[in-house]
């Protein structure tokens, strides 16, 4: 390390002699004169709040001009230095201090960055979403223009920081020096905020969406959430050996003498907004082949989150929207393990990301490689999930089954990589995962004609089913885990807090279509009524006609003779 730094001192001393470069020789000797713990802090916290928090700031400043607002987004500035001041010192000391920083200021840039640009909020959720993103997810949020953020904004603050030196002290002065700069903090926080009570009563109360944008200080508050609600209690409950608790064990299916068995295909889709669908008066034909077919549409469904991670054990959950929690969902079964127990045959093949904890003790088949998916040019598209399906369903025969098709549908950034070529319907189309580059005719374009292959796909379901309705009552449900945004407002993408989240990233399609024979009542279907993702768990219940008294979160979006 000692060698490092003087090859380090070393370069910068070698440079500094050469013309022009003096600035050079004077931040080399700033580096080299020692500082105190709590100067670096103080410093750090200045600059992560001042070019981490532009997002932040611009919507502060939506709400509160500056020209009449002046005193108080110097106040909200204010408060935010101190409140990271007060963090970071809770870590100054002279082994510990630098290590955190960096660490501050990395993360800081590349959250900032996204905020920024994409307008999503690093809440629970998100973070959720961030820790089960793979490795082809995260590289298509990398780009040049987040490469040179972090690079500039993270990076070389992080190695100003690595080299600088601490003086050194002992861990009681160090403390002391602590707690005397958290107590100043607590001081200048309340002389700043007392003359604006006013204003910070109207901001708390009716703007509380742009507190999400705090960075990093919301953030962390959402990793102690996180800790708190789903790690802490998983860890120490009775079923962590991995065990799950059983529901529904009241679960019975009634199937009349010579009824013929049933097959469902759940098609679970990625990322489409109802609002997309020509299905639902959308100007553009986005769906022309279901549009041909005798299907059951619902317009005015209700998404359980605004992300994959939450979204989809959700819909396969007992507890629904209001009661959901990742931890308690990990603790107990959902609703395939109620199916297989009472004798479905179930099987669920991916080619998203993973199934997020849905089908650990189910059948599972990976799709997401040419290994096993035949049509990946180079992306491996959805269609091939259907491949070899027919031999899986005669291997079953007799039996009822459900499959579930987990899609890589609509999946953004990059919206132009998921379809084929032949289905680039609508152009120009944004070729690029730096969605700000792009127009917003652009990105709807590449949208579209991502949601035009869904439509293709769906209809290649279709075709299977009916292919198989003189021995099953066939049917498929399709329904989108949540929607997107694609600009509206400067928000892209979704992931926002479900209470401030826009019906763009909440309002979902849901599809039936039954096969003919299938013994299905349509009097109570009401298409336009509302219903939410939490109706789905009791109509696949009543799908394969399996009976139970167990109060559901919601009810059914169809019935079925039994």
């Amino acid at each position: 390390m000692h060698d490092m730094k003087q090859m380090f001192f070393a370069g910068l001393a070698y440079v500094s002699v050469l013309p022009g470069f003096s600035a050079l020789q004077k931040l080399r000797s700033v580096l080299a004169r020692p500082r105190h713990t709590h100067h670096l802090v103080i410093a750090t916290a200045v600059f992560v709040i001042a070019t981490g928090n532009i997002a932040f700031f611009r919507h502060l400043l939506e709400a509160y001009p500056f020209s009449g607002n002046t005193g108080f987004v110097l106040s909200v500035a204010v408060l935010q230095i101190c409140v990271l001041i007060i963090f970071l010192s809770l870590f100054s000391f002279p082994r510990l201090i630098k290590p955190v920083l960096i660490l501050t200021v990395l993360s800081s840039s590349a959250i900032g960055y996204f905020q920024d640009h994409f307008g999503v909020i690093i809440d629970r959720v998100m973070i959720h979403s961030i820790f089960g993103t793979n490795f082809r997810e995260a590289t298509e949020l990398m780009n040049g223009n987040l490469i040179v953020s972090v690079l500039l904004l993270g990076v070389l603050p992080s190695l100003l920081l690595y080299f600088s030196k601490i003086q050194p002290v002992t861990f009681h002065r160090a403390l002391l020096r602590n707690t005397l700069t958290i107590g100043a903090c607590l001081a200048v926080m309340v002389g700043t905020t007392l003359p604006f009570s006013a204003n910070y009563a109207s901001f708390l109360r009716q703007h509380k969406m742009v507190r999400y944008y705090t960075n990093p200080v919301a953030p962390l508050y959402a990793l102690g959430q996180m800790a708190a609600i789903d790690i802490v209690p998983v860890a120490e409950g009775a079923e962590f050996d991995g065990t799950v608790a059983p529901i529904v064990t009241d679960a019975r299916k009634v199937r009349g003498v010579g009824d013929p068995p049933r097959l469902i295909v759940f098609v679970l889709g990625e990322t489409v907004r109802s609002s997309n669908l020509s299905l639902n008066g959308y100007v553009r034909e986005t769906t022309p082949g279901l549009e041909q077919r005798d299907i059951i549409n619902y317009a005015n469904v209700t998404s359980c989150g605004t992300a994959t991670a939450v979204s989809v054990p959700c819909i396969f959950s007992l507890m629904g929207h209001e009661d959901f929690s990742l931890g308690a969902a990990g603790r107990q079964e959902n609703l395939l393990d109620v199916l297989q127990r009472v004798g479905v045959s179930v099987l669920w093949r991916e080619n998203n990301s993973d199934s997020k904890g849905v089908a650990l003790r189910v059948p599972f088949e990976d799709f997401r490689s040419s290994s096993k998916n035949p049509v990946c040019n180079p992306e491996c598209r959805d269609e091939g999930m259907l491949d070899n399906l027919q031999s899986w369903i005669d291997a079953h025969q007799g039996k009822d089954m459900l499959i579930v098709l987990h899609q890589m549908g609509n999946h953004g950034p990059a919206y132009y990589k998921r379809y084929p070529a032949a289905y680039e319907v609508y152009k120009p189309t944004c070729k690029s995962d730096e969605l700000s580059t792009c127009t917003n005719a652009e990105i709807v374009n590449a949208y579209d004609n991502a949601v035009r292959y869904t439509d293709h796909f769906l209809v290649q379901v279709i075709d299977l089913l009916e292919s198989n309705a003189d021995r099953y009552q066939a049917a498929m449900v399709y329904t989108s885990d949540h929607g997107e945004s694609l600009g509206e407002h400067g928000i892209y993408l979704h992931g926002l807090p479900f209470a401030f989240a826009p019906p763009a990233q909440t309002e979902v399609p849901v599809i039936f279509w039954f096969g003919r024979g299938f013994d299905v009542d349509t009097v109570p279907v009401q298409p336009q009524h509302p219903y939410s993702h939490d109706d789905l768990f009791r109509t696949l219940l009543d799908l394969f006609r399996v009976k139970t008294d167990v109060r559901m979160a919601s009810g059914s979006l169809i019935s079925t003779h039994g």
